[in-house]
């Protein structure tokens, strides 16, 4: 539920770029447009929508207010915070809603998705889009591609069947089949355990990647791993979800925040945005969309540019 404060007009079109799901060819389509590959999920998304704040609009780069559109990059497989919902095909997620919001703080007619593949995220950032919220954990090495806008807390835990089947111990991972989303911080925090097995004079882990949350959640079920390393709030997501099978196992570890990318090459927009989610914080729109997915304690209450990260 948004918050009451916000300006509530049902029928707002959200611009859905599915041309080229997951490819790093990044072709934004508006849903109200059938093409020959991707015909429309949807005729128009209900949504909320804000009134213009007129301080937050006055910091948005002139070529991008003169254009009224406000380009998102987003995976199409990285739930809860963007993922194609099963039952309808539409693009949904905190993420995807947070990004929409943004915009129409910003005075923007249109917040247009452009899909990529995650581990191109940050290497089309500025020409493709504008900016990328796709759950994305700032990290030293991304603070030197990019500048980072917080807006959630994050962590990286294990995911097991129910009834830990293969008897996994979290506290002793090495030797042992382990899946993990390639280009992620979970694959390679993965791969520091490993070679500390290999240090250790232990087996190294045998580590699976999978290029999108759902494969990895598919490796997990049919066995070919016998533990999944994610993020903490895709865990939280799927194991919420009514007869998943699937449980967390052991601590959560290494939290860091979540960000939204942008340019180094436009500061002026990243003020634009921290502006803008520091808005929707204070109104509490934040909080409750994640609440709206079922992770409303990762949802952070302030907003800072580039944080300092171990």
């Amino acid at each position: 539920m948004v918050s009451s404060r916000a300006r509530r007009r049902a029928g707002v079109a959200l611009a859905l770029g599915l041309a080229g799901v997951l490819s790093a060819c990044t072709s934004p389509v508006d849903i109200s447009t059938p093409s020959q590959d991707n015909q429309p999920m949807s005729d128009e998304v209900a949504a909320p929508t804000w009134e213009v704040r007129s301080d937050i609009a006055a910091m948005v780069p002139d070529e991008i207010a003169s254009e009224g559109r406000l380009r998102n990059g987003i995976s199409l497989s990285n739930g809860p915070g963007s993922y194609l919902d099963p039952q309808h095909g539409n693009l949904t997620g905190f993420d995807v809603d947070l990004s929409q919001a943004i915009g129409q703080v910003m005075g923007l007619e249109q917040t247009v998705q452009v899909p990529v593949q995650f581990s191109h995220l940050l290497q089309n950032l500025g020409a493709d889009y504008d900016l990328a919220t796709s759950m994305v954990t700032v990290t030293s090495q991304r603070l030197e591609n990019a500048n980072f806008v917080t807006y959630a807390e994050t962590g990286t835990g294990y995911l097991i069947k129910t009834g830990n089947p293969h008897n996994f111990d979290p506290e002793s991972p090495c030797g042992q089949k382990v899946v993990a989303q390639s280009a992620t911080v979970q694959e390679q925090q993965l791969k520091l355990l490993s070679e500390l097995c290999a240090a250790n004079d232990e087996t190294p882990i045998q580590i699976l990647t999978r290029a999108s949350l759902k494969e990895v959640l598919t490796a997990l079920r049919e066995d070919a791993g016998i533990a999944a390393f994610l993020d903490a709030i895709a865990i939280d997501s799927v194991t919420s979800e009514p007869g998943s099978r699937l449980v967390p196992i052991g601590k959560i570890t290494n939290k860091a925040p979540l960000g939204i990318a942008v340019s180094k090459d436009n500061p002026q927009l990243t003020v634009a945005v921290q502006a803008a989610v520091q808005y929707l914080m204070d109104e509490g729109f934040v909080r409750e969309t994640f609440e709206k997915y079922g992770v409303g304690d990762a949802a952070l209450a302030s907003s800072v540019i580039n944080p300092r990260v171990d």
